[in-house]
């Protein structure tokens, strides 16, 4: 093959990938910014080089055949090669810019992302970056579909993520109960009979009702008493600052808005999360990926390897 054919072929795969994605002739045309006779004949053009039907055409769409589901993986890491390949040598001549997709969870936007995101930008002012919230569940799914290169997550100790993504820890930290400074209950919880009491202030996630649960039930009960579930961390801390409202919190957030009048209630009752970066086990990451890979890293006191 020619490198003409070569070069013709990502862009074949490209359009391969948009209707694998959007299941649909007319949808990837659309995604595309083409027209669906262009992208019927790319995908039949690959076809015909390849030998092999990928796509059933549906009364409505289309699916994926076991040749374009072989060939959707493959698809992906060849064109991520080929961008982090132009992207590295842009990079080194000084006429390009890389960049770093990155999915986080809330408790990471709410936390430690901003300050970190702030010292990389001036660090490396050339990556570009784009970072999104993806629920903690869902950022696997988003790093193995290659929509995000770097995921940042919590997990409880014992629910480490599964064997196709690598997860390395950067930090550990406890989830505590904060309230107010003053609340009555403050140091005096020390019984199941005192937390059961607690009034809490919550988001609406399943994996914060089940921590929460979780937890209570170590003390005896199973039904903590949820009165307020709001999605923003930072509504349920303005709660739980003006009222008698409690609510699990990391103790970072804690501690750093103890000035704000915050202050955990006890220390005999919290959980342990770890902390850290999300990555696809096969295929190599970008150069901005990389960078900032090494930027957390240092940002968190991890060695080198």
């Amino acid at each position: 093959m020619t490198d003409r054919t070569w070069q013709m072929n990502f862009d074949q795969l490209r359009t391969f990938l948009s209707v694998a994605d959007e299941m649909s002739i007319s949808g990837a045309a659309d995604r595309l910014g083409t027209t669906q006779p262009v992208v019927s004949r790319s995908i039949k053009r690959l076809e015909s080089e390849l030998h092999a039907t990928l796509f059933d055409r549906l009364p409505r769409g289309v699916a994926l055949t076991v040749f374009g589901k072989a060939l959707y993986s493959e698809a992906q890491n060849i064109l991520a090669s080929q961008r982090r390949t132009v992207e590295t040598f842009e990079t080194l001549r000084g006429v390009g810019r890389t960049y770093v997709r990155i999915g986080a969870g809330a408790t990471w936007f709410e936390e430690r992302l901003p300050e970190v995101l702030s010292s990389f930008i001036i660090k490396k002012p050339r990556v570009r970056i784009d970072a999104s919230f993806i629920p903690r569940f869902e950022i696997i799914e988003a790093l193995l579909m290659g929509h995000i290169d770097i995921g940042l997550a919590q997990f409880g100790v014992e629910t480490l993520p599964s064997d196709d993504v690598e997860y390395e820890e950067l930090f550990t930290d406890r989830l505590v109960i904060i309230g107010r400074k003053g609340h009555p209950l403050c140091g005096k919880l020390e019984s199941a009979e005192a937390i059961s009491k607690l009034i809490w202030a919550t988001t609406p996630s399943a994996t914060s009702e089940e921590r929460l649960r979780g937890l209570c039930k170590r003390f005896g009960f199973d039904n903590p008493n949820i009165h307020i579930k709001c999605h923003s961390i930072s509504s349920v801390l303005e709660i739980v600052r003006n009222t008698d409202f409690v609510t699990l919190a990391p103790e970072f957030m804690a501690k750093a808005n103890g000035k704000e009048g915050f202050e955990i209630l006890t220390d005999g009752f919290h959980i342990t999360l770890s902390k850290g970066i999300l990555t696809p086990r096969q295929g190599s990451l970008s150069l901005g990926a990389r960078l900032f890979r090494t930027h957390l890293r240092q940002a968190f006191g991890q060695s080198e390897e």
